[in-house]
């Protein structure tokens, strides 16, 4: 008798296995998808201050705006939110 019962009983126990790993996959990949989406604001913020950086290292170095003044342009939020990154507001300063 307890060799009939053996099959059925490894049967449940690999199912009741099989639902505890799947219970905490399900716990643990909203974490994992938050840590990316985490590391990626942060890379995206990081790339942001290292252009406005960069272009400040070249005004100071050749005392000349990248972009033209803007009475030269449309006057559109792209040319603002430059002279912005060129003054520092967007960086935190």
């Amino acid at each position: 008798m307890r060799h009939e019962l053996a099959p059925r009983l490894y049967a449940n126990r690999t199912v009741v296995v099989i639902a505890i790993l799947a219970v905490l996959i399900g716990l643990i990949l909203p974490a994992v998808q938050r840590a990316r989406a985490s590391a990626s604001a942060a890379e995206c913020k990081s790339n942001l201050k290292q252009i406005g950086l960069a272009v400040q290292q070249y005004y100071d170095n050749q005392q000349r705006p990248v972009l033209p003044a803007p009475s030269l342009r449309c006057g559109c939020h792209f040319q603002r939110g430059f002279e912005q990154l060129l003054r520092g507001d967007l960086l935190g300063r």
